[in-house]
C-alpha cells in the first residue's frame, strides 16, 4: 500500500511538472507568434513607406522626363514653386492656409498645373482634388507628415539636377 500511495505521488508530480512544462511550451509559442506578428507588421511598414516615397520619385521623374528637354526653364520654376508649397506644409503642418492649394490662383496655374506632371507631385505628397482646390488632411499630416521633408530633399535634387544640366 504504501508503495502504490508512493507510485500514486510520483504520478501526481510527473503529472503536475508535465502541466507546467506544457504551459511554459505554450507561453513560449504565444510569445513567438506575437514576435512573429510583430515582425512582420515592422517589415510590412517600410514598405508602404517605400511605396509612398516612390510615388514621390516616379511623379518628379515622369515630370522631368516630360519637360527636361523641351522646356527646362519652366521645369526649374515648376520645382521651385513645387518646392515651395512643399517646405511650407512640412515645416507649418498645424498652418491652415499650407493645407490648401488654390488650383484656379494664376501662379499656380502658370508654374505648376501648366505642366503635365506638376499636380502629380503634389498628389504624391498627399495632396487630393477638393473643388477648385489641392488639400491635404489633418489625418494625413498627422501619420505621414513627416514624410514630406523626404519628399522635399527629393525635389532638391531634381531641382538641382535641373539646374545642372541647362
Amino acid at each position: 500500500r504504501e508503495r502504490a500511495a508512493k507510485e500514486a505521488a510520483a504520478e501526481a508530480i510527473a503529472k503536475e511538472e508535465a502541466e507546467r512544462f506544457a504551459a511554459r511550451e505554450a507561453e513560449a509559442l504565444q510569445r513567438e507568434r506575437e514576435e512573429a506578428e510583430q515582425r512582420r507588421k515592422e517589415a510590412e511598414a517600410p514598405a508602404e513607406e517605400q511605396r509612398e516615397v516612390d510615388s514621390v520619385v516616379h511623379a518628379l521623374q515622369t515630370l522631368r522626363r516630360l519637360h527636361l528637354k523641351r522646356d527646362p526653364a519652366a521645369l526649374a520654376t515648376c520645382l521651385q514653386t513645387l518646392r515651395a508649397y512643399i517646405n511650407n506644409l512640412a515645416r507649418n503642418p498645424q498652418e491652415p492656409k499650407f493645407q490648401r492649394i488654390n488650383c484656379e490662383n494664376s501662379n499656380f496655374c502658370a508654374k505648376v498645373s501648366s505642366l503635365e506632371g506638376g499636380v502629380s507631385v503634389l498628389e504624391a505628397c498627399g495632396f487630393v482634388a477638393e473643388g477648385t482646390s489641392l488639400v491635404v488632411s489633418p489625418e494625413y499630416l498627422k501619420s505621414k507628415g513627416p514624410k514630406l521633408f523626404d519628399a522635399l530633399s527629393k525635389v532638391d535634387v531634381m531641382l538641382e539636377q535641373v539646374k545642372s544640366c541647362c
